[in-house]
């Protein structure tokens, strides 16, 4: 059997042990020590500290595991990649954003499967600094985001979907017939807000200096880096929620939480389909793609619905 040396390597990082690693491996004790020893020699430096009571990583051998990480993983997605190809299967490794994930997928991936039967999507779910961080190294071929902070020099953009931000409360919060919301009102409800690093929140933070605010000027009682949470939070009467539309569709629908317009278009946004201007033109991809955007489902430039708007009350 053909011993990966990297993944050898990580095994022993992660166990802290040369036996337990042999173990999982099926190899010898000997057979794994050389192979760290090679690797060893070959960069030049220790990657273990060894010493009776066991072994530790050194300063060196922490900072090359998390290269070695990722270029495991990486050797495993080109091979299962291959293995795709060679059964007549597109792999498709698909980003997406956390705070439009739950509602965009699924009607995402009924479309692809229209263009394409033989089709399997890895998808990997994040928030948005994490997805483009993984876009731009090419680990994904493409992302669903929300975010307008991304660098498009190198990248390829299309609009999948129009959407907005309103606000979640509990269905009988408001005694007053509100439709809408004063942006200003946003002062007087304690929040429930997505986590830094997360699209829908810095869609948010740039709408609202566009209003004069900011998020300090809030009532911001938690942070939390999850949609469902928020809800349930706000539906037990902790406060409000600033979410995507299409977010709460089901729970509206179910009375347990009414939706809110702002009075005014700042808080819409589009969600985005992306990728790396060097992916858009590599084949088979780029023939799915084009069929995406041969179909509307997705413009460059231009917005495009691929669902009903709910509609509140």
């Amino acid at each position: 059997m053909k011993v990966n040396q990297l993944e050898v390597f990580c095994l022993v990082a992660e166990k802290e042990s040369f036996s337990e690693a042999a173990r999982l491996m099926y190899l010898s004790q000997p057979s794994v020590s050389f192979q760290i020893q090679a690797l060893e020699n070959e960069l030049g430096v220790k990657l273990f500290n060894r010493t009776k009571q066991g072994i530790s990583m050194t300063a060196h051998g922490k900072t090359y595991y998390r290269y070695a990480k990722e270029m495991v993983k990486l050797n495993k997605q080109a091979k299962s990649l291959i293995s795709s190809y060679q059964k007549g299967k597109l792999h498709v490794n698909l980003g997406v954003e956390s705070g439009v994930g739950n509602y965009v997928v699924p009607l995402f991936l009924e479309q692809l499967r229209r263009f394409n039967d033989n089709l399997v999507v890895t998808c990997y779910i994040s928030n948005s600094f994490d997805i483009n961080e993984r876009l731009q190294k090419e680990i994904l071929d493409i992302a669903i985001s929300s975010t307008e902070n991304y660098e498009r020099k190198n990248l390829w953009v299309g609009a999948l979907l129009d959407e907005k931000i309103v606000l979640v409360l509990p269905a009988d919060y408001w005694s007053k017939n509100n439709e809408s919301f004063e942006v200003d009102e946003l002062l007087d409800i304690p929040l429930v807000m997505r986590e830094k690093g997360s699209g829908i929140r810095e869609t948010i933070e740039q709408r609202l200096i566009k209003s004069g605010l900011s998020l300090k000027n809030l009532d911001i009682a938690v942070e939390i880096a999850d949609n469902q949470a928020i809800k349930e939070l706000v539906i037990s009467g902790f406060g409000g929620a600033l979410l995507p539309e299409g977010s709460i569709e089901r729970e509206a629908q179910l009375g347990l939480l009414r939706a809110y317009p702002c009075n005014e278009a700042i808080f819409n946004f589009s969600v985005n389909l992306i990728t790396t201007k060097r992916k858009r033109e590599q084949e088979p991809l780029k023939n799915l793609l084009d069929q995406l955007v041969n179909s509307g489902l997705v413009k460059n430039g231009s917005k495009m619905i691929i669902r009903e708007p709910y509609q509140a009350g």
